[in-house]
Parts: C-alpha cells; sequence; structure tokens
C-alpha cells in the first residue's frame, strides 16, 4: 500500500537481496526477511543439490513466478486527482550451476518477467534478473567474480515511496587467503551503476533521475577466526559516489575503518558489518560531510527447536530528492520470534523501531526529523514444488514537520516454483 492512500498489494517476499558491496542500501523493504546468516559457499552447494534438472555436468534449477500483483489507489503519489492502476509481475527463467573442480561453482540465472500495468499502458516493459558468477576455493584462496543486471520497478526509498523503474548494473570480485595461525588476508571491490528511467506519468513528482550515479566501493584487511564459528575482521574501506547529473550533485568520496564480526553458535548467532565513514563533497557539489558509523547486525538465539528470538538494528545514509536536503540518515532498531511448525511452516513477527534524519544544504532549510515504527509479519509455507509465502507490515511515520506525518501499509502473497530453497545469489 502507499504513502497516506491506502491500497491492497499481492507480492512474493522472497525477492532477492541487491548485490553486495554498494556504497549504501538506496531502499530496504520495512521489516525485510532477508537471512543474513547464510554461507554463500554452502548455500551454493545446497542450491547444486537441490537443482531439478541436470545436462551433463551443469545443474539447472527452473523458475517460475506470479512475483507480484499489486492494486494501488494512487499511482504516481499524486497530492490530487490519484489515479488508481493494477501491476502484474510475472516471470519464468532459470538459474544453473556448474562445478568446476572440487571448489568451485560457476552459477548464473536468467530471470527475465513482464511488468504489466492495467491503464498506464507506457508503463508496461520487459524487466529481469541476469548475472554470472564464479564462487568458491582455488587452493589457499577463497573467491567470488561476478557480474549482475537487474531492472525492476522499485519502490524508490522512504522519502519517496513510488515504484521507479530502475536498472542496475553490479560488478564484483573478492578474495581472501589464510596465511597462518587462523589469520587471513582480505580483499573486496565492486562497482555499480543505479539508472531511475523517467516515465510520462510522473509529472509534478521529483526528478529521480537527478540520482543516476556510480558507486566504487574497496575493503581491504585482516580476518581472524581463533575458532571455526568464530570470525572477527579488521580493515579499511574507500568509497566515491558520482553522480550523472550535469547539474551539481552530493558527489562524495571517503575512508572507513571497518569491523566485521561473525560467530554461529549451537543456538546463537550473530553477525555485523560496520563501517565509521566519513565522506566529504568530490569538487563544490552540495554535500554536507557525513561523519557516522554505518551498517548493520543481526543477533539470534534459538530457544527451542522451534522458537527463535532475534534482535537486528541498521543505518545507512540515503541520498534525498528534496531540493533543501542532501541525504537523510535512515536508522532502525527491531526485535523479532519466529516459530516453525513442524518442517513446512514457519513463522516471523518484528517490531521495529527508527528515525530519517535529515541533512540540510542551507541555514534556511527546516529541521526535519521522520521517526518510525513498524510491525511486520511473514508466514512461509512448503508446498513441495511450490512456495507459499504471505506477509503483512504496517510502518507509521511521524515528521516533525506534520506535512510528512503518512503511514504505509503492506498486505502481500506470493507463489513461486522452483525457489523451495532460495538462492543466496541472483
Amino acid at each position: 500500500m502507499r504513502n497516506r492512500i491506502p491500497a491492497l498489494t499481492l507480492l512474493l517476499a522472497c525477492v532477492p537481496a541487491p548485490p553486495a558491496a554498494a556504497q549504501f542500501t538506496q531502499y530496504l523493504p520495512p521489516g525485510s526477511f532477508e537471512d543474513d546468516f547464510a554461507s554463500m559457499e554452502k548455500a551454493l552447494e545446497a542450491a547444486v543439490l537441490d537443482a531439478r534438472w541436470r545436462v551433463g555436468p551443469v545443474h539447472l534449477d527452473p523458475w517460475v513466478s506470479l512475483r507480484e500483483v499489486s492494486y494501488d489507489d494512487n499511482v504516481g503519489n499524486r497530492p490530487r486527482d490519484p489515479v488508481a492502476d493494477l501491476l502484474v509481475k510475472v516471470g519464468a527463467g532459470v538459474r544453473g550451476y556448474l562445478p568446476v573442480g572440487e571448489d568451485l561453482i560457476v552459477a548464473g540465472h536468467a530471470l527475465p518477467e513482464y511488468v504489466w500495468w492495467r491503464d498506464s499502458a507506457e508503463r508496461r516493459r520487459v524487466d529481469g534478473r541476469y548475472g554470472v558468477g564464479l564462487f568458491g576455493s582455488a587452493g589457499p584462496v577463497d573467491l567470488e567474480v561476478s557480474a549482475q543486471h537487474i531492472e525492476d520497478a522499485r519502490f524508490f526509498s522512504r522519502e519517496l515511496e513510488d515504484r521507479v523503474d530502475t536498472e542496475e548494473a553490479a560488478l564484483i570480485a573478492s578474495f581472501e587467503v589464510g596465511v597462518g595461525r587462523g589469520f587471513s588476508l582480505f580483499a573486496r571491490g565492486g562497482f555499480h551503476s543505479y539508472r531511475f528511467l523517467p516515465e510520462a506519468d510522473r509529472a509534478g513528482l521529483p526528478d529521480v533521475g537527478a540520482l543516476d550515479r556510480d558507486e566504487t566501493v574497496a575493503r581491504a584487511g585482516l580476518r581472524f577466526r581463533p575458532r571455526p564459528n568464530l570470525m572477527i575482521g579488521v580493515g579499511v574501506e574507500a568509497s566515491q559516489a558520482t553522480f550523472a547529473s550535469s547539474l551539481p550533485g552530493p558527489a562524495n568520496s571517503g575512508t572507513a575503518p571497518v569491523l566485521e564480526l561473525d560467530y554461529g553458535g549451537s543456538r546463537l548467532t550473530f553477525a555485523s558489518d560496520l563501517a565509521w565513514r566519513s565522506l566529504e563533497a568530490d569538487g563544490d557539489g552540495p554535500f554536507p560531510a557525513y561523519d557516522e558509523v554505518s551498517g548493520s547486525f543481526r543477533a539470534a538465539w534459538q530457544v527451542t527447536g522451534p522458537l527463535q528470538l532475534e534482535v537486528l538494528g541498521s543505518r545507512n545514509l540515503v541520498y534525498s530528492l528534496l531540493d533543501n536536503y542532501a541525504y537523510f540518515t535512515d536508522q532502525s532498531l527491531a526485535a523479532g520470534v519466529g516459530v516453525s511448525f513442524g518442517s513446512r511452516v514457519g513463522l516471523r513477527v518484528r517490531l521495529e523501531e527508527g528515525s530519517n534524519d535529515y541533512a540540510a544544504l542551507t541555514p534556511e532549510a527546516r529541521a526535519r526529523v521522520d521517526d518510525f515504527t513498524g510491525l511486520h509479519g511473514e508466514v512461509q509455507i512448503d508446498l513441495g514444488p511450490l512456495l507459499l509465502v504471505v506477509s503483512g507490515s504496517e510502518t507509521e511515520y511521524d515528521s516533525n514537520l506534520t506535512e510528512f506525518d503518512r503511514t504505509v501499509t503492506t498486505i502481500s502473497t506470493g507463489l513461486v516454483f522452483g525457489a523451495r530453497k532460495q538462492s543466496p545469489w541472483g
């Protein structure tokens, strides 16, 4: 559902997360239920075993999905003369896995889908997610090299909760090599390109194209594993964001010390990725200096076999579309509970609280802070070859500027073939 205007949304909740190594997360759906503890290597090995088809050495897993059906009372988020429309996303594709030797896997996916609007014919298009990568170990070196291209009608940000046709390209390379006594050296680099496509029916709305940008992020450091289930990593990160607009944009660059923690016990698991980012404007762009800790953490405790408790939090910089602000800091803290009913049914609920604190560009700009609270829930039912997901979410925003008070609600359901165990990539 939409900002200020109620709507009914039917969507598949198991949308893959954006590729890692971006500078910041542009938009994370409230209450997203993502598995922060998934090991890429182990998950890919499981995906190979679960693939339904095999052609020689290649393992193939078909994907067919009615990924989203949504009705919106106010397409374009217009304050006046709202227009309702129906959106359907349907797709079919395949994921493929090719083991190379004992410890390397080549993975790829081609997942095209058609985005259909009932009345807004000019917005109908073919989107999709495409990628190829090499993952695993080559002797003492753990490595990942991957490329992705993603086209999707996404919600833009907490600031503009409207769908925008988005093209994203990503190139990522990383390696880690052991140097003895539990220590290893690691390096990771990523390039991301974001393009937000204008639409004919967006008259009167902010120019989303002003935030078209390229991001480059590089990180290197040292990791220590005193035990097989515990990792402590320290390092340094450098990042740069350049904007495609010819107008002065919030271009910035900087460095950050980083801290990584990962612990996987029999009942307690914890993972975090934190960076103290110091970013400054490149050139004469309107970017107030940013000097804060950002990143995310999640801790989970398996109380009993079917019951799990969790605490998680995040803080991100999100670029603003408003003329008076450069960005806002989106931070949240959540607590949740998960319950399994047998091996096929799972329920998760989260309570979330946070704020969006805006960085003003001029002394005349009014200070703005949007506090928010949210309740989110999800049910997953394994139906054999099909996965049924039903979820709901309500987030209430309380701004010090009352014209930005709003409530965003979603009621979601989806049915997909070929995703009993989601691919960790693509």
